[in-house]
């Protein structure tokens, strides 16, 4: 008994000395070849928002808004919205910001450039909110692009908003303030906006 006991016990001083070992190599091996950290880039940012932009439109709609996607958005075009009961039609560019909705801040800014803005009719800029602890898209303004220029300020290659993500504020862009991707949905099939109600189609 104290002979298999003893070389138990020596089995398994053999494999603490192996992962120890082990660990030591992948150690140096980490200090030679760090993890690297990965942060999402803009263009990641303004794909994610375009597809959960997409999903939620439908989604909320219950299936009578039917968003394509644009195979290249060098007119600005992001997404297609078909609109199954009425057939029209409705071009949006999404534009995304990053915000923590438990701890919102007073402003954010949204940049359009010049170079793909079109001043034309049933054409809307779609500013959303993303919270990047849940990937929850929390507010939202849809502005028709022929009213964009009267309210942004023009910089000499971009239009700037910086609304007030609060559902209490009276800015001066608070006509156009969704409270999410409902709101959004009743506005592109005629209904106007809820106000704070979020109610799906």
């Amino acid at each position: 008994g104290l002979r298999m006991f003893g070389s138990k016990l020596h089995l398994i001083s053999i494999i603490m000395l192996d992962l120890q070992q082990r660990a030591s190599v992948t150690g140096a091996m980490n200090k030679a070849y760090p993890i690297p950290e990965f942060k999402l880039s803009s263009t990641q940012i303004g794909r994610i928002a375009e597809n959960l932009v997409a999903a939620q439109l439908m989604m909320v709609s219950g299936g009578r808004l039917s968003p394509f996607g644009s195979l290249a958005d060098d007119d600005g075009t992001d997404l297609v919205i078909a609109d199954k009961h009425s057939g029209r039609l409705v071009r949006l560019q999404v534009k995304c910001r990053q915000a923590d909705r438990r701890n919102p801040p007073g402003t954010l800014q949204f940049d359009v450039r010049k170079q793909t803005f079109r001043s034309v009719a049933d054409n809307y800029i779609l500013y959303v909110v993303l919270d990047p602890n849940d990937g929850f898209l929390w507010r939202a303004w849809l502005i028709p692009a022929a009213e964009l220029e009267s309210v942004a300020s023009a910089k000499k290659d971009k239009l700037v908003i910086t609304p007030n993500p609060s559902m209490a504020s009276a800015d001066r862009f608070s006509r156009w303030r969704c409270e999410g991707l409902a709101d959004v949905a009743r506005v592109l099939v005629g209904s106007g906006v809820s106000g704070r109600a979020v109610i799906v189609i």
